[in-house]
């Protein structure tokens, strides 16, 4: 009965997949001192992100996650001008185009969503399919919030073969916002 009981154990361990996982090294970085920070399941590089230093790091199955912060009110753009900017649906299809043209040839917006993070700043969120240069399809999940004078970019790239978005609700979900 007790070798039937650790096969048992076993094979639920083999079928199920079990792992010591991300959970247990989760770390949190600061996007902007002491105003916007993240968490990331690997140890955290800098990594430059388009016009900012961001925070990234990479798994063994080769999923990526990553953000970044950039103050805008160093261009002349406001809290108030932001907000509004946000709301509008040409805005909106600004970045998505710009988003394309910089993602490269074959990439494609499978889904797009637009919703409050804290029920107060507006974000939008993009479901990308990239061609790796194996010309592989590689789906990519970018979402973008607009808090204060910031725009804050999360970016979450599936490792080859993983399904489901588990670990991208998560990594999203750890963003932190000073009011």
């Amino acid at each position: 009965m007790k070798y039937q009981s650790a096969f048992l154990l076993c094979l639920i361990i083999t079928v199920f997949g079990f792992r010591p996982g991300p959970e247990e090294t989760w770390q949190t970085v600061e996007l902007v001192a002491h105003k916007i920070e993240i968490s990331l399941p690997a140890t955290p590089r800098d990594q430059e992100m388009g016009p900012a230093m961001g925070k990234a790091s990479v798994l063994p199955d080769s999923t990526e996650l990553g953000g970044m912060a950039s103050d805008l009110s160093a261009t002349g753009v406001t809290e108030e001008m932001l907000r509004a900017l946000a709301e509008t649906p040409e805005f909106a299809k600004q970045i998505k185009e710009s988003m394309l043209a910089d993602a490269g040839k074959g990439a494609s917006i499978k889904n797009e969503r637009k919703g409050k993070y804290k029920e107060k700043y507006t974000y939008l969120e993009f479901e990308v399919e990239l061609l790796a240069v194996d010309d592989a399809k590689v789906n990519s999940t970018i979402r973008i919030i607009f808090y204060k004078s910031y725009f804050i970019m999360l970016a979450y790239k599936a490792g080859r073969g993983i399904k489901g978005t588990d670990l991208r609700d998560r990594f999203f979900n750890t963003l932190r916002l000073t009011e």
